[in-house]
């Protein structure tokens, strides 16, 4: 008897930009699902502290429960220092690794506080487990179109 096996991939995007909803609010945030992992990047806004980064979550079954696995700052894998004090990281986007049932990538935009044109893709991808930090390898691609764009 001949089985076949039949994998299927599937990523849905949520992407608002909702500054009016109300006083203090922004909201941003990605979802896909690979396999049994369904990865979530969403903009963590810390008002207190004046800072903005992407925050990861993974859900293990289909968003019944999350467990926050990373914040995009402290030192990336390739030495670049993502300093809250002076950076902001936003635009979150996650995607699937077609040929891997384990694999993310994920994007935002990084912006220098007081130069709002200095802008840069900050890249990470997850191969292996999704919901292991460590396991999730984030790179400052430093370079982008500084003409204010949004949403690389």
């Amino acid at each position: 008897m001949l089985g076949v096996i039949l994998s299927f991939f599937f990523a849905t995007r949520i992407n608002k930009d909702q500054p009016s909803v109300c006083d203090k609010s922004y909201l941003e945030g990605d979802l896909a699902l690979n396999g049994n992992y369904l990865t979530a990047a969403v903009l963590n806004r810390n008002w207190n502290n004046d800072f903005w980064t992407i925050s990861i979550f993974v859900s293990s079954n289909r968003g019944n429960t999350w467990d926050k696995v990373k914040d995009l700052m402290g030192t990336f894998d390739d030495g670049w220092n993502m300093d809250t004090s002076l950076y902001v990281i936003t635009d979150p986007s996650v995607s699937i690794v077609g040929d891997n049932p384990n694999g993310f990538y994920l994007i935002g935009l990084a912006k220098r506080k007081s130069i709002d044109s200095l802008r840069m893709i900050v890249f990470c991808r997850n191969l292996t487990n999704p919901s292991i930090s460590s396991y999730w390898k984030c790179y400052n691609m430093h370079k982008y179109n500084p003409t204010k764009r949004d949403k690389p």
